[in-house]
């Protein structure tokens, strides 16, 4: 049944009732909802919720699952680049202080077997960085190509 007049806070409902008669006017209201959920920040958690719920089918929970497990691997890459860059922060504050040493020798004999050391050190720290950055730079590409993945994975996921 229509409201005869709706206002912004009211429908006027008309319903005919014979006189000395009581009439039960029963009106249901429902709302459509909508729901966000960012596939993006999806957790396991959330996606048992949703089973729990009856709200996704298995083709979906599928899906989801392997696009969580995408965003873990890519954060698995994330951690390995961190570390890498860590390291080579630390090696390159090292070698700072080598250098800072290196120019306070003035060129005693003993002071010439610490700098030949100091240059040792400094030689297998640059191997160390270079081994670094390549290894860095083979991970970002990695880390690119898992992000391509799961924009494509999360592109394709269809709840319909």
């Amino acid at each position: 049944m229509k409201p005869e007049e709706t206002s912004a806070t009211r429908y006027r409902f008309r319903v005919e009732v014979a006189p000395g008669q009581t009439e039960k006017f029963v009106i249901k209201e429902g709302r459509g909802e909508v729901s966000r959920i960012h596939i993006s920040t999806l957790t396991d958690s959330q996606v048992e919720a949703f089973v729990l719920e009856g709200a996704i089918t298995p083709t979906v929970v599928a899906e989801l699952r392997k696009v969580i497990s995408k965003k873990f691997e890519i954060a698995g890459m994330d951690l390995e680049i961190k570390s890498r860059q860590q390291e080579m922060e630390a090696i390159e504050k090292d070698q700072a202080r080598l250098r800072e040493n290196m120019k306070a020798l003035k060129g005693s004999p003993e002071e010439k077997a610490l700098l030949q050391r100091y240059t040792r050190e400094l030689d297998g720290q640059e191997d160390r960085l270079a081994e670094l950055q390549k290894e860095n730079g083979e991970r970002k590409a990695k880390r690119e190509g898992l992000q391509a993945q799961f924009d494509t994975m999360v592109q394709a996921i269809s709840t319909d």
